[in-house]
C-alpha cells in the first residue's frame, strides 16, 4: 500500500464511523491530500461543506487505488474506510506455523456467532510416526494458537472510498 493509503486509514480509523464528512472533518487531512500525487494534477482541490451544498446526486464515490489520479477540478465531500471485507478463496488460508483463526462468522439459521480454528498436518506422518507424537504435535499447536490469536488470524482487506464530484479520474 502506498504511504497516502497508510496516512489516511491511520486517520480515518480514529474517526466515529471510520469517516471523515464534510469540510470541517475533511480539513484534517487537506495537507496530506494536497501534497500526494493522486491530488497533485487537480486545478483546485475542494472540500464540499453539506450545509451549503444541496446536490448530493452529482457525486460519485471512487474506491482508492494505488494508479489513482484526479485532475481538473476536485471536490470531496468525504473519505470512509471500509469494513474488513474476506475474500471467500483466501478465507481458509493457513497463517502461520500450518494453523490459522477465522474472522467471526454467523450461523445462518440462528446468528450465533463463531470462529474457526485451522490445524493442518500431514496424514503420512499420522500413518508412519506414532499416532501419540501428532496428537501432542496438534496439542502444542493448538496452545501456541490460543496463546497468541492475533498472529494467526486471517486478515481482510479495507478499502478507502472517495465521495465527491470530480471534472476527471
Amino acid at each position: 500500500m502506498s504511504n497516502l493509503y497508510e496516512k489516511l486509514e491511520k486517520i480515518l480509523k480514529t474517526q466515529i464511523n471510520h469517516s471523515l464528512y464534510g469540510k470541517n472533518e475533511l480539513v484534517l487531512v487537506k495537507e496530506i491530500l494536497s501534497n500526494d500525487e493522486t491530488f497533485k494534477s487537480c486545478d483546485k482541490l475542494e472540500f464540499i461543506d453539506p450545509e451549503n451544498h444541496d446536490d448530493f446526486t452529482s457525486t460519485k464515490i471512487i474506491k482508492w487505488s494505488e494508479d489513482l489520479v484526479f485532475t481538473g477540478e476536485c471536490k470531496i465531500l468525504s473519505l470512509t474506510l471500509t469494513p474488513e471485507m474476506y475474500n471467500p478463496s483466501t478465507m481458509f488460508k493457513i497463517v502461520k506455523d500450518k494453523a490459522s483463526i477465522s474472522p467471526i462468522m454467523y450461523k445462518i439459521d440462528t446468528f450465533i456467532p463463531y470462529k474457526r480454528i485451522m490445524l493442518e498436518f500431514n496424514l503420512e506422518d499420522e500413518a508412519r510416526n506414532n499416532k501419540e507424537n501428532v496428537r501432542e504435535e496438534l496439542h502444542d499447536l493448538l496452545d501456541k494458537v490460543l496463546d497468541e490469536p492475533e498472529t494467526y488470524r486471517i486478515n481482510g482487506d479495507r478499502d478507502i472510498l472517495i465521495r465527491g464530484i470530480f471534472q476527471s479520474v
